[in-house]
């Protein structure tokens, strides 16, 4: 049935055997190949994957965005926090949709101490309260802040 194939695909461990292979290629062709792996795997189930494959590096990150709302950036020197999109024209690149061509793009950021990167979901964004109130982009930038202070106070501690 259809919830056996899906958990079929996931014991295959295909993002985690991709990304072990190409250790030394760039994420946006790791991506790539999860994508058509997904696509085969799969056969016909109408589902899809969104999501951030990162590569950490010494003083650098390599992110490739596949469908997922853009990480916030926090730079420790200019105490900015931003959105980590890499201001592409593309944006089309979920993993798993049959016939859609997806492209994906590998952009690196430079880190230095005290920066942080805040990851999220769509679902944070967009769940509502006890007066079906969203959390928005809004909520999500006040928490991250408060976040970086309560990070700020416990160093200085």
């Amino acid at each position: 049935s259809r919830l056996v194939k899906l958990k079929e695909l996931y014991d295959k461990n295909i993002i985690t055997q991709e990304f072990e292979k190409g250790k030394n290629k760039k994420l946006s062709e790791i991506v790539g190949h999860i994508n058509n792996r997904v696509l085969k795997e799969k056969g016909n189930i109408e589902n899809y994957l969104t999501g951030i494959l990162c590569r950490l590096e010494k003083n650098s990150i390599e992110l490739v965005n596949a469908g997922h709302p853009f990480p916030l950036f926090y730079n420790a020197s200019t105490k900015e926090i931003n959105n980590l999109d890499n201001h592409s024209q593309t944006r089309c690149g979920v993993i798993g949709i049959s016939g859609l061509p997806a492209v994906y793009e590998s952009f690196s950021l430079e880190i230095t101490s005290g920066d942080e990167i805040l990851f999220f979901t769509d679902g944070i964004t967009e769940a509502n309260n006890e007066n079906k109130i969203a959390f928005g982009k809004k909520g999500l930038l006040d928490s991250f802040f408060y976040m970086l202070l309560v990070i700020l106070f416990m160093k200085n501690k």
